[in-house]
């Protein structure tokens, strides 16, 4: 029998301590009887040592080459079009800026061996720093009209949890720190929307899988470690002024980015709520911001 092939995606930007690390963590993965696995590490510009380091280190590694102008969507994208090249069965979606235990993928494939029908699987995550800081545990419900401004979590973002309970849940939003895409998916979906830049395309891949009548599903048994401080200049976690802050909501680069949060309610709701939703998510980021200032 034929192993089915896993692909890791990898998009970094000279972050070569942190990449090795994940890598690291991947070598150690246990891996189930009848698959077999392959990094692909797009490189989208870079001027330390990441490539020889990464190829003296793990030769069998798939080096993808940007210029530099590429960021996240594009990178992952290219790193789509490799693994499908290499024939992949499934790909499996990184932040170069992450760590995983040795039980990670065993735990997707066993949660995705439970699907009665192929879907997409993400990754339940934590801090680096706290491990039982939860970042991210999956959006059990949204308001389809209001979008971006009404949403509900499993449990509250950014707390301390003791006793997580492992499983599998429906979630209408999955962050790209590990997400279990099966290849059929991806090419009918023509991966990931290159207008979002750096954030949102995942939450956009996530709800077009949906439309498309996929499931869309996080495991809380595979688990994912990030060093938050490090990503998503904007984001509610970091330390950032009032006008640091502000003006990253005119970056299309930002996690802040109001035109990324403007182009997913206009790809997911109706035009005629969309006078109110741009009104609101404008009034929540800035909020937010000043909210934030006051804190400091």
């Amino acid at each position: 029998m034929k192993s089915k092939l896993i692909t890791y995606i990898i998009p970094t930007h000279n972050r070569l301590k942190y990449l090795l690390n994940l890598l690291e963590c991947i070598e150690n993965q246990i891996i189930p009887y009848g698959y077999v696995k392959k990094n692909i590490v797009v490189l989208d510009g870079y001027v330390d040592k990441t490539r020889p380091q990464i190829l003296k280190k793990y030769p069998d590694t798939v080096i993808v080459e940007g210029d530099g102008s590429w960021w996240y969507t594009r990178s992952i994208n290219e790193g789509f079009k490799r693994a499908i090249q290499l024939n992949a069965d499934y790909v499996i979606t990184m932040n170069d800026d992450t760590e995983t235990n040795s039980d990670y993928l065993l735990n997707l494939i066993n949660d995705y061996n439970k699907c009665d029908k192929d879907c997409i699987i993400g990754s339940i995550t934590y801090s680096k720093t706290d491990s039982n800081k939860v970042l991210f545990a999956g959006i059990k419900k949204l308001n389809l009209i209001f979008l971006y401004n009404k949403k509900y979590s499993f449990i509250k973002n950014n707390n301390t949890y003791n006793n997580i309970i492992n499983g599998l849940f429906e979630s209408y939003e999955l962050t790209g720190r590990g997400i279990f895409i099966p290849t059929k998916i991806l090419k009918e979906l023509n991966g990931f929307d290159n207008r979002f830049v750096q954030y949102g395309s995942d939450t956009d891949f996530s709800l077009r899988t949906r439309k498309s009548g996929y499931k869309v599903l996080i495991s809380w048994s595979a688990k994912i470690y990030a060093h938050e401080k490090i990503t998503g200049s904007g984001s509610a976690y970091l330390n950032e002024s009032f006008c640091k802050c502000s003006k990253s909501a005119f970056n299309k680069y930002s996690a802040n980015s109001l035109r990324t949060k403007f182009l997913l309610i206009k790809k997911h709701t109706s035009i005629l709520t969309w006078p109110i939703s741009f009104f609101i998510v404008i009034v929540k980021v800035f909020y937010g911001c000043f909210k934030k200032t006051r804190k400091k």
